[in-house]
């Protein structure tokens, strides 16, 4: 939140998210026989991201629902939150649901007691390498968020702006 404050949305978002990437990346030096701290910390880090996302992205949300009310004179803002919850649920099981499907390529076996070198790549591949590069390329579309402080700030002097339609009965 601090982060929001001193600088953006936006801003908290793709720090955010590049910082997610990073540590995915990290967790690709995690070899048999390190400490524990090493998996702890990364995961750890990927938690505390997922918050600043959790924070960050649903009030850029918030801002485009005051968008939306001044542009249309309407308040969407239950379908727009609806819509990203749709969007969310579906890229979660289509997400995992590739991860699996990269792992089984490779040839995964559940009941072994070590992988092979090419399960172990498939795992990596699909739930490290993968993620990160679309958490790069989400990197994009974060950056290019028309709405900062300034301009919701011009969003919200318009709203309080307006009066109120009242319809006289007569």
């Amino acid at each position: 939140l601090k982060l929001i404050v001193t600088t953006n949305k936006s801003v908290t978002w793709a720090v955010s998210m590049v910082t997610y990437s990073v540590l995915l990346i990290c967790n690709l030096y995690i070899e048999p026989g390190m400490s524990w701290w090493f998996t702890l910390m990364f995961t750890g880090g990927i938690y505390v991201c997922f918050a600043c996302l959790f924070v960050s992205a649903p009030s850029i949300l918030g801002d485009i629902i005051d968008y939306g009310k001044m542009k249309f004179n309407k308040d969407r803002g239950a379908t727009y939150y609806a819509l990203v919850a749709l969007i969310y649920k579906i890229s979660l099981a289509l997400g995992s649901s590739f991860a699996l499907v990269i792992v089984g390529y490779f040839g995964i076996d559940l009941n072994a007691a070590t992988q092979t070198s090419e399960a172990v790549l498939g795992l990596r591949l699909g739930f490290i390498i993968i993620p990160a590069i679309f958490g790069i390329i989400a990197l994009f579309f974060i950056v290019v968020t028309p709405i900062n402080k300034y301009r919701h700030f011009i969003i919200c002097r318009r709203l309080e702006k307006r009066i109120p339609i009242v319809e006289q009965r007569g």
